[in-house]
């Protein structure tokens, strides 16, 4: 799904992607209200590929062990790469977000394949931090009550990557409101930085 800048010429663009089980459209209304911020943002919302087990997802799940995780996470990344690259525009700063499983792919292939202005990860927060090459925006959200996937996952990754870092004592497995709001935030006073002064 793309979601084209409120203004004639983007300026930016934002790849936010979804989690295990979900589809692209369940992060739309998210997509809109950070666009509201930034008019000149146009927004590419991929619908992840059907698992053997019957259900959209980026990469299986079989358990929630880190390693195993984390190599079906490199193996995801890489099947998604040539899908990401053809739809990037040359030329536009590029930000990456997600939630859960999307989260976790968006650090990857932020951190490993494509250059960005910035990742945003919403209760995902595992990747491969060796080799990593951060980008100049890195911040990580996760609930403190979050039963799906453990918050150590975005703690251990936000302190050896020297990343940002909000932990909700009272969120669940979920994107708070605040989370989208600091996103959209910190994508428009990026732009406004680079001298993208439309959006």
């Amino acid at each position: 799904m793309h979601i084209p800048a409120l203004q004639k010429r983007p300026t930016a663009q934002l790849i936010l992607l979804h989690g295990y089980g979900a589809g692209s459209d369940d992060l739309a209304p998210l997509a809109k209200i950070i666009q509201s911020q930034n008019p000149a943002l146009t927004v590419w919302l991929p619908q992840a590929p059907l698992l053997p087990e019957g259900i959209p997802g980026w990469f299986s799940i079989p358990s929630f062990d880190p390693q195993t995780l984390l190599k079906l996470l490199k193996e995801g990344a890489a099947s998604f790469l040539e899908q990401l690259q053809e739809n990037i525009t040359p030329g536009l700063p590029l930000y990456l977000a997600g939630f859960s499983q999307g989260g976790m792919m968006a650090l990857q292939l932020g951190l490993h394949h494509v250059e960005t202005q910035g990742v945003f990860s919403f209760s995902g927060g595992l990747c491969d931090v060796k080799s990593a090459t951060p980008p100049k925006l890195l911040h990580l959200f996760h609930g403190l009550q979050d039963d799906v996937v453990p918050a150590f996952f975005s703690k251990g990754t936000a302190e050896a990557l020297k990343a940002k870092l909000t932990l909700d004592p009272e969120a669940g497995h979920w994107v708070e409101p605040s989370w989208i709001e600091a996103t959209a935030l910190a994508i428009h006073q990026d732009s406004v930085q680079n001298g993208n002064t439309q959006i």
